[in-house]
């Protein structure tokens, strides 16, 4: 009896498995992007979770953040997440560059520096292209990301309107600040000073983690987190070691598309026309001491767009969300039942 009851359980898993969250792929082919050049053999990666209704009317599609990868994404689904999958089918999808998707990392015939530069705005056309020609999606009810994921939210609305009912960027920003181009130029111009004197990826990799650990914090949580008599206890759990996934040259290619992120340039660069454009109902989830990517941006061009905010004060920066995550959840859950 006991035999049987584990062969059952055995089967159910491997059976649910099998159905929900594998690592997937759409070959899109050669892509072209917006500044002329093209992406050989391009691949766009996804994993799908929840069921489908049978009119397609419960799809939500989640853009990865940055150095995130569509498995990472399923951490903010769930019941009591920022999607429940037991009414929503969603569709996590890998940003270009990602060391999933089509990237600097894996790409054979464009490998590492020789990768062409790529946009948020190219991203989300790779996303595009995939939904619609591969897998059959041509309208989703909501597109929701957070950070690098919001951009992508973003891009979406403006670049293609018609295509969701409704938008959730969270920790977001539809076009940059100076400050967050500083952080981005600086991380990026490490990088390429390592490949200039052949500092080995480990040792880059490390500093880098350290550096984007800094930033997604504040002062006084890190302080809160990291008393000083811990704090030589805290550095040394930095590993000098490098992701296969995410080694460096990611890190550079996807920093780029980031510092490029400007929704308006769809309409003259033009906030005003931007917002107008808008036909999706927003809510952006803002995070009011984020340091990584300053709120200003979002909380303007929602007013512009008379979109809903939902404002968060608390000391988390950039991990806004998780401090609150009752809170959000409950917020997206009524936004989407509206």
């Amino acid at each position: 009896m006991m035999f049987r009851k584990f062969s059952l359980v055995l089967i159910l898993f491997v059976f649910s498995t099998t159905l929900f969250g594998q690592q997937q792929y759409a070959d899109i082919g050669d892509f072209q992007l917006e500044n002329g050049q093209t992406i050989l053999d391009c691949s766009v990666g996804y994993r799908t979770y929840g069921k489908m209704n049978d009119d397609k009317s419960n799809i939500v599609l989640f853009p990865t953040y940055f150095n995130g990868t569509s498995a990472d994404n399923a951490r903010a689904l769930g019941v009591n997440s920022l999607i429940d999958t037991s009414k929503f089918y969603v569709i996590s999808i890998d940003a270009i560059g990602n060391g999933i998707s089509t990237s600097p990392s894996n790409s054979v015939k464009q490998p590492r520096n020789n990768f062409p530069n790529f946009s948020i705005t190219d991203i989300v056309k790779s996303q595009y292209i995939a939904l619609t020609e591969k897998l059959g999606v041509n309208h989703v009810y909501c597109v929701i990301g957070g950070s690098m994921g919001s951009m992508q939210a973003y891009e979406w609305i403006v670049a293609y309107p018609d295509f969701m009912d409704k938008a959730v960027p969270y920790v977001p920003t539809p076009y940059l600040t100076s400050y967050d181009k500083m952080l981005w130029t600086v991380l990026r111009n490490f990088i390429e000073i390592g490949e200039e004197f052949n500092v080995p990826e480990a040792k880059i990799s490390r500093l880098l983690t350290m550096m984007f650990k800094l930033f997604l914090s504040t002062p006084e949580k890190f302080n809160e987190n990291t008393p000083v008599e811990k704090f030589d206890s805290y550095v040394s759990k930095f590993e000098e070691k490098t992701s296969e996934v995410f080694p460096p040259i990611n890190w550079k290619y996807q920093l780029l598309s980031m510092f490029n992120h400007n929704i308006t340039k769809h309409h003259n660069y033009s906030k005003e026309e931007t917002a107008k454009s808008v036909k999706a109902k927003v809510l952006a989830v803002i995070g009011l001491s984020d340091l990584a990517l300053n709120p200003a941006p979002a909380i303007e061009f929602s007013k512009l767009a008379n979109s809903e905010t939902l404002l968060l004060e608390n000391n988390c920066g950039h991990g806004v969300v998780g401090c609150e995550l009752e809170k959000v959840s409950i917020a997206i859950k009524k936004f989407l039942e509206k």
